[in-house]
């Protein structure tokens, strides 16, 4: 297992991750973005983590501050229509597909993924990609999520693939 002080690893995670943040797919970019290494297993539940590479997730600032000590789902571990996302309101909510015995931590997560920013962040995306100031590929790189919720919907535009 690989150790390495969380801060230093912060570049490591960024090109690792491709920029995206693990738990939101959008990009964070790295002079105006907030990078942050999460700790996936909080610290305060297993110190001998606190130097493995295998905890850290590289997040958006604002949810690794509001994750805390909450009990989430790790990004690695997410399958196929855990989520979904609703392209009018720009809330991330449960997908038909989530395992019942995961609900209760989709549902803790689901309290990070609707903060505020995030949801705004999201609408900003969605109605510049409806307002067809940029396309289908701008938004796979950016927010690969919501494009393919866009694509999962039948929702993009003709032309798009």
């Amino acid at each position: 297992m690989r150790t390495t002080d969380g801060k230093s690893a912060l570049d490591d995670l960024m090109d690792a991750y491709g920029q995206y943040c693990a738990y939101l797919a959008m990009r964070i970019e790295r002079a105006t973005g907030s990078p942050t290494v999460d700790h996936f297993v909080p610290k305060e539940r297993d110190w001998r983590l606190v130097y493995e590479w295998s905890s850290y997730r590289l997040s958006a600032g604002c949810v690794n501050g509001a994750k805390g000590r909450r009990n989430v789902v790790d990004p690695f571990k997410v399958g196929g229509g855990w989520f979904e996302l609703d392209l009018d309101t720009f809330y991330v909510k449960r997908g038909p597909s989530a395992p019942a015995s995961e609900h209760a931590r989709i549902d803790e997560t689901l309290t990070i993924l609707n903060l505020r920013q995030c949801i705004a962040q999201r609408g900003d995306f969605i109605t510049r990609y409806r307002e067809k100031t940029i396309d289908l590929p701008h938004l796979q790189t950016y927010a690969p999520f919501i494009a393919s919720e866009f694509r999962r919907q039948g929702r993009i535009h003709p032309g798009d693939a």
